[in-house]
């Protein structure tokens, strides 16, 4: 078995960063993670409530599970400052609420999302971004997502020259310029600001995911409306609100 080198920076020098960097992101939240914490509760309590009375409706229940996983996903990825990372998974999570809200209004498309042949599937499933914003007004909640999802363009979650920008510095590096070139797999953001518009521009993006579900699946089903669970959803898009406008997205 090869032997790890105690000098040379290698992927176990990687991992142990990571979770020093998931400790500080605990630390750097402090009362912040509250927000975390309560869309959690928002997600949750809608799995504790709704038991699936007809099996159309298995389809739809496993992508808001989907989206709740992603969520999950993209704030610890987020925590261990691998930023454009965790929007791998809001976008997921995002493909996931608009493909739900698309069989919501066709439910008729259900057979068709099990089936990657179907012309359909091509047409709608394949490229449901696109597909709903050549369709807007049909679909008149995904706007929001859509211009999201596109945003998130921008932080290089594809192999581009931005994406590379930080590993090209260094051409041929020595031992010391490796390690400082591995620290730079970790994108470390400077705080407050831009960590905490980062933070709640993910938060933003799950809440509108949410917004899917709650609107055109759980909130028709349920035969008695929860007041609580109104005045809570409410309460906290309000404050949210106010902290993404006082925490505004920034291109670092």
């Amino acid at each position: 078995m090869p032997k790890v080198s105690e000098k040379d920076s290698n992927i176990v020098d990687f991992i142990g960063l990571q979770e020093q960097s998931l400790i500080g992101g605990l630390i750097n939240l402090k009362s912040e993670l509250g927000f975390m914490v309560k869309l959690d509760e928002l997600y949750q309590q809608l799995m504790r409530w709704h038991s699936i009375q007809k099996s159309d409706e298995m389809l739809v229940m496993g992508l808001f599970l989907d989206a709740h996983k992603s969520y999950y996903y993209a704030m610890l990825n987020f925590l261990r400052n691998g930023f454009s990372v965790s929007l791998m998974s809001a976008r997921r999570a995002i493909e996931a609420g608009l493909t739900a809200y698309h069989l919501l209004i066709h439910p008729e498309d259900q057979p068709v999302f099990y089936d990657r042949n179907h012309s359909r599937y091509k047409e709608v499933f394949k490229r449901i971004t696109g597909y709903m914003k050549d369709h807007l007004a049909e679909y008149p909640v995904a706007g929001g997502l859509i211009e999201t999802y596109a945003l998130t363009n921008k932080w290089a979650l594809h192999a581009t020259a931005e994406a590379l920008s930080r590993q090209l510095e260094i051409q041929k590096p020595t031992e010391e310029e490796l390690g400082r070139l591995l620290s730079h797999y970790s994108e470390v953001l400077d705080y407050p600001d831009p960590y905490l518009g980062h933070y709640y521009f993910l938060i933003y993006i799950f809440a509108m995911v949410h917004k899917i579900f709650w609107e055109g699946f759980f909130q028709p089903r349920f035969k008695i409306i929860n007041p609580s669970y109104e005045k809570d959803l409410a309460e906290f898009k309000k404050l949210l609100n106010e902290k993404t406008g006082k925490h505004p997205l920034s291109a670092q």
